[in-house]
């Protein structure tokens, strides 16, 4: 296997038993329908999820989901909360009874150190959890042993991940728009200075306050030593009780333990929501790294099938007339079987360089659409631009542009080393588009440094791609071929952009695997006419059938198949 070549492994997966599928610059998955396509790439897409960034911040929100019964219930941090109120204690006493003795109110400080234990055995089996359902909502399956990528589980992954925890450190700030915690968590050396990342989070504005001023972790990863800098500022009784009354705050009756000082709660959930935050988003960071490293890829997004009407969707919240985009995304997140609402902030994501001359890529779909997509600026709302500056909202365009829309939003914003996964790029496209699509595949594989994985039903896409990269094209080819298709029905400019990428001598692989007993295996390119099972090949069995009809036909007609 090449150095820059993914090998993906699963199974017992849906329908497929076993499958060891490689990607390179451009894999094709193909298949009769059921035969297991989606599964594929949705297996794929769920074993790198975490470098999909807005998924990476959804999953760090399906851990904290089932924070409440794992953390307070003391199975992860082994008395945490009572340890943190044990040490409380004495400072809290310390101060009411100075405040007794003090004629002012002023602010009051103390320091004291907490000292507990993370189980990390537990940490990992809660975040093997949430990858065990997410699994199951892409596949049904929840064996996260059943996918790897070059030769690594997520299991193991988790694992190696979790046990090496490194030193924590954090600063105390304050600005004019109140208290801050920042976390700077250093990262083993292994990953770089590039990999720092900061965590921050606004305290609550209130008189009362914790500040973590520094989280040190053994280097068995098992225990964290905590500085807390307490802080009681104008802390009379009658102060606080109608700032906290006027704020809302409710402090859990189980929460308190000092009768004269009600306001322990909010102490201990102060503190240990901040560490359990940094120490959530260390971990996925650090499986995050793992990921990258290990598979080579920055970035992953994930195009699904019934795109067009999330790009409806997508397109009417942007007018904020009838739809919200966070009413949507409610929505959309309701839908496990696929990333649909991180596709959805992808869709955002590409519209903000439809308007940049610097993107390279938007010309290549200009040509597919022979027209542009831009935002207009009264409504915000995209437009598809055709003809003589004639225009109409997307909404209202044709099923081929709102799916060429949901391709291209998505894909301009890549970067170098990204992974784009779609399923069925054909979808909703005549047969002379799909013609014009597999140029477009290759000529983006041509033009950027990502690889592309996709399924389909359309051998017609397969067939155009295959000659484009195993016969010797030049760009005067591809020039015939479109004017073939379009009988110059095109504008010569966008045609000049998507051909002359064509001039570029770079070498793009391309993998075909077809279903066979369950498992997809890798087609030779010389075999591709023969072994895909695709729409010419139906068409083939419907015209032989109509062959036999029609004979019938004219017999009866003739008087040839009546009884004597």
């Amino acid at each position: 296997m090449e150095n820059d070549e993914i090998e993906f492994e699963i199974t017992n997966i849906g329908p497929i038993k076993r499958s060891i599928i490689h990607i390179k610059n451009i894999t094709t998955i193909l298949g009769l329908p059921n035969s297991g396509k989606s599964y594929a790439l949705r297996s794929i897409y769920w074993f790198l999820q975490l470098l999909d960034e807005y998924r990476f911040k959804e999953f760090g929100g399906l851990i904290n989901h089932v924070k409440s019964d794992e953390i307070l219930e003391n199975k992860i941090m082994n008395d945490m909360n009572k340890e943190i109120e044990k040490e409380l204690s004495d400072v809290i006493n310390d101060f009411t009874s100075n405040k007794q003795n003090s004629s002012t109110h002023g602010v009051y400080k103390n320091n004291i150190k907490i000292n507990y234990k993370i189980n990390l055995e537990k940490l990992k089996l809660l975040i093997k959890g949430v990858f065990k359902d997410t699994l199951k909502q892409y596949t049904g399956s929840s064996n996260i042993t059943n996918i790897k990528v070059n030769g690594k589980s997520m299991d193991t992954i988790i694992d190696d991940s979790i046990s090496e925890i490194p030193i924590f450190g954090s600063e105390y700030s304050k600005n004019d728009n109140g208290l801050q915690f920042m976390y700077s968590i250093a990262r083993n050396l292994n990953f770089g200075p590039q990999k720092y990342y900061d965590i921050m989070n606004k305290l609550r504005r209130n008189p009362l306050t914790v500040t973590v001023n520094s989280l040190n972790f053994s280097k068995a990863g098992t225990s964290i030593s905590v500085d807390v800098t307490f802080l009681i500022s104008r802390a009379s009784d009658e102060y606080l009780n109608d700032r906290m009354a006027f704020r809302g705050f409710d402090f859990p009756s189980s929460n308190t333990s000092i009768e004269n000082f009600p306001y322990m709660g909010i102490i201990i959930s102060n503190v240990s929501e901040h560490i359990w935050a940094s120490i959530i988003n260390f971990s996925l960071n650090n499986i995050k790294s793992a990921i990258s490293d290990i598979s080579g890829i920055n970035s992953t997004k994930f195009i699904p099938y019934g795109r067009n009407i999330i790009v409806q969707l997508y397109n009417s919240s942007l007018k904020r007339i009838l739809y919200y985009p966070g009413t949507i995304l409610r929505d959309l997140s309701v839908l496990k079987s696929a990333p649909f609402s991180s596709y959805f902030k992808w869709l955002d994501a590409g519209k903000e360089k439809l308007n940049s001359d610097q993107n390279e890529l938007i010309s290549l779909f200009n040509f597919i659409i022979n027209g542009e997509i831009k935002s207009d600026s009264n409504t915000n709302a995209l437009k598809y631009f055709f003809g003589d500056n004639k225009s109409v909202d997307i909404n209202l365009s044709s099923a081929m542009v709102e799916e060429i829309t949901g391709l291209m939003l998505p894909i301009i914003s890549s970067n170098d080393k990204d992974l784009i996964i779609i399923e069925e790029p054909e979808a909703q496209l005549h047969i002379s588009t799909q013609i014009i699509m597999g140029i477009l595949l290759v000529a983006l594989a041509k033009k950027k440094d990502i690889k592309i994985i996709f399924s389909t039903h359309s051998d017609t896409l397969v067939i155009v791609m295959n000659y484009l990269l195993t016969q010797h094209i030049e760009k005067n080819d591809v020039q015939n071929l479109v004017k073939a298709i379009y009988n110059n029905q095109f504008s010569q400019d966008n045609l000049n952009d998507l051909i002359n990428v064509f001039d570029d001598k770079k070498k793009i692989d391309i993998k075909f695997y077809s279903n066979k007993d369950d498992k997809f295996m890798l087609i030779d390119n010389k075999d591709i006419l023969k072994e895909i099972p695709g729409i010419t090949d139906f068409i083939d069995r419907l015209f032989n059938w109509s062959i036999g009809v029609i004979s019938k036909t004219q017999k009866d007609q003739n008087g040839e198949n009546k009884n004597d």
